[in-house]
């Protein structure tokens, strides 16, 4: 559900109306460009209200609003797609398969003198294998959220009751337990680094 979820927070800030300025830049990436269409492009496009597109540049995968807002899809294996402009809201999906430089490449763009402070969401699975980064940045942010920091939140759920029972039940006895334990109870799992981590 987590990219589901987002899907919809960046349509409702795109049209937020109590946005201060006339213009609003919205960037969804992904870690490549094709994953990054696949799982938002034609679900955004039928997200916004028709009344609300003023246009719709497929080439360059962006849907521009009738108050100003652009949202922009993008594949993060190149981030310097998203350099050039301020980006006032940037989610970022399947950040543990991000390349380690996005957040250098993009954070400038978020604090862009004269606009509102920019917003990162960044969601996925805290792969212990490949994702060392976002496991680090999870802990920061709890850290900080916990600390009374209110700049930050750091949220973590299971597909328990996102997924029918009979799907979780499914899933809990075909799928390797360390796939299940990532992908559907959100644990952090090391593999410790082993070619086949199920040997014992």
């Amino acid at each position: 559900g987590k990219t589901e979820g987002r899907k919809r927070e960046a349509v409702i800030r795109a049209l937020d109306p109590d946005w201060p300025l006339d213009d609003r830049f919205v960037v969804i990436g992904a870690p490549t460009q094709h994953q990054a269409l696949r799982l938002y492009w034609r679900d955004l496009l039928r997200l916004v209200p028709p009344r609300f597109v003023h246009a719709v540049r497929k080439s360059e995968f962006e849907i521009e609003l009738v108050n100003g807002a652009l949202i922009r899809v993008l594949g993060m294996d190149r981030p310097e797609r998203a350099e050039g402009e301020p980006i006032d809201h940037l989610f970022l999906d399947e950040f543990a398969d991000l390349r380690g430089d996005v957040l250098e490449h993009l954070r400038p763009a978020l604090d862009t003198s004269d606009r509102p402070p920019g917003t990162l969401c960044a969601f996925g699975t805290t792969d212990m294998r490949s994702g060392d980064a976002f496991v680090q940045l999870c802990d920061d942010w709890r850290a900080a959220s916990e600390r009374g920091d209110a700049s930050y939140a750091y949220h973590h759920w299971s597909s328990k009751g996102v997924v029918s029972q009979s799907a979780w039940d499914e899933a809990k006895r075909t799928l390797d337990p360390v796939l299940f334990a990532v992908e559907y109870e959100a644990k952090r799992v090391s593999t410790g680094n082993r070619a086949y981590y199920m040997f014992d």
